[in-house]
């Protein structure tokens, strides 16, 4: 699999959630899963997206440790 670092304007997300504080989007496609803030509008009304983070799914998935961290992470839920 080729690295595409734009994934996010090639692909759409296959699943998403909106908390109010945080937009999650799932990349299945690019194996990713991103956590963003919530949106801003600028000074000429346009919507922009907040600063957003990409965990690389496939590279937790290499790493038992981070599996296990991201395992007790969701039990708290």
């Amino acid at each position: 699999m080729s690295i595409n670092t734009n994934f996010w304007a090639s692909e759409t997300p296959s699943a998403s959630a909106d908390t109010g504080r945080n937009r999650l989007e799932f990349f299945s496609g690019a194996d990713k899963l991103s956590v963003g803030k919530e949106a801003w509008t600028d000074k000429n009304g346009v919507e922009k997206r907040g600063k957003t983070v990409v965990l690389d799914l496939n590279a937790v998935r290499g790493c038992p440790a981070a599996v296990e961290l991201l395992r007790k992470v969701v039990k708290t839920l």
